[in-house]
């Protein structure tokens, strides 16, 4: 091997930025699809949280059985649509961190003479650091399956405790009277 060989050349430098730049690619990915979980949870627990208080007795407002049965229906929607899209979330995570680790893979297999050294960082951080800034993406989305199951729950009882039989007669009756009044118009 010569010294020309060791040496980090124009090729060698481009190749660790072409591996560095996937890595920093993927570590983006990562971000916005935390972002967009966080953003769309946000507002998700809002409207349950609010579609909560509405139907609620402790609002103190006269109920209306058959609305207070649909902001229950809406209330378990809204929790299977936040399960969904954490464990989606949890599983596009996962999946950038495993490209992250096989680029990583790909990189160290490249022969030490043909892979850029000494002066130049590694790929990713040492000593697991950037293992532990993955920490919150790893966990997070996790932390909201365990919440949105819970909601789903909670609304799911809800919404079971509401069906009493009365309850289809009374949106029998409302039917019945609403289409009595459109004939007489």
């Amino acid at each position: 091997m010569t010294t020309g060989d060791r040496d980090e050349g124009p090729g060698q430098v481009e190749l660790y930025r072409l591996y560095r730049e996937r890595i920093v690619h993927e570590d983006d990915v990562i971000n916005h699809r935390m972002m967009w979980m966080l953003a769309s949870s946000t507002i998700m627990f809002a409207l349950w949280g609010i579609l909560f208080a509405a139907t609620s007795q402790a609002t103190g407002v006269v109920r209306i059985p058959y609305l207070t049965l649909v902001g229950l229906v809406i209330l378990l929607v809204i929790s299977v649509c936040g399960l969904f899209s954490s464990w989606g979330s949890r599983k596009s995570i996962r999946a950038a961190e495993a490209e992250i680790r096989d680029v990583r893979k790909e990189y160290l297999q490249i022969p030490n003479g043909h892979r850029p050294g000494g002066v130049l960082a590694d790929i990713v951080g040492g000593n697991r650091r950037h293992d532990r800034g993955h920490f919150v993406p790893r966990v997070m989305p996790g932390l909201f399956i365990f919440i949105w199951a819970a909601l789903a729950a909670v609304s799911g009882a809800l919404l079971l405790s509401s069906l009493e039989p009365r309850i289809f007669d009374l949106i029998a009756a409302q039917a019945l009277h609403l289409i009595a009044a459109m004939r007489q118009r």
